[in-house]
């Protein structure tokens, strides 16, 4: 299921919401990415040369925290029903986020455009995304 699906399927409960959209979370070069980076130089993701705008999920909490303090319950609906996208400084290919990161840590990383099959079928083989339809 897509996020716009699941947006969707709120949207039609009439539970009331805000939705956050941050493109893609700085985080990723640490958590799914990290053990190729450190055991292949490298990160695989079927991106291609499109740039994203990557976002700390602290300031997406951060975001969050401050909508939930000045919701005040009925009083305030500016936030209600409403979707916020969120982004980062700069929007940037993961070509040069490799290039970043091997400044960083001082060795050449790499990243590898791989197909969305290849990548579903990764995913699958670590326990992520059994639901993701091929």
């Amino acid at each position: 299921m897509t996020h716009g699906e699941e947006e969707n399927i709120i949207k039609e409960s009439g539970i009331p919401y805000t939705f956050l959209r941050p493109p893609a979370f700085m985080q990723n070069f640490i958590t799914p990415f990290g053990q190729t980076i450190k055991t292949q130089n490298a990160f695989y993701v079927p991106a291609g040369d499109a740039k994203m705008s990557f976002v700390d999920v602290r300031d997406i909490a951060a975001i969050a925290a401050n909508i939930l303090m000045n919701s005040n319950g009925n009083e305030n609906k500016q936030y209600m029903n409403k979707a916020y996208e969120i982004t980062g400084p700069e929007a940037l290919t993961y070509s040069q986020v490799a290039e970043i990161i091997s400044d960083k840590v001082g060795r050449k990383i790499t990243y590898i455009d791989i197909t969305e099959d290849t990548a579903r079928r990764g995913l699958k083989q670590i326990g992520i995304g059994a639901n993701i339809q091929e």
